[in-house]
């Protein structure tokens, strides 16, 4: 649904209803954000080293900032 089909909708609203969708609307606008887990981002990176050995990968990070100082 495209926001002008929703916005007719909302004009056919009764009042009661129309600000009981504003103060809604409004509470939803303050909710505080999302504090994550740092367990929510367990495999977001899997696919970077996919199959390379962690220590491995380590090891040519290290000498990539040796060859850059």
């Amino acid at each position: 649904m495209m926001l002008q089909e929703i916005m007719q909708e909302i004009r056919r609203l009764d009042i009661d209803d129309r600000k009981l969708l504003i103060s809604w609307i409004v509470d939803s606008l303050s909710e505080p954000p999302k504090k994550y887990s740092i367990l929510d981002f367990e495999g977001v990176g899997a696919h970077l080293y996919d199959g390379q050995d962690a220590q491995q990968r380590v090891n040519e990070m290290r000498d990539e900032w040796d060859d850059h100082s």
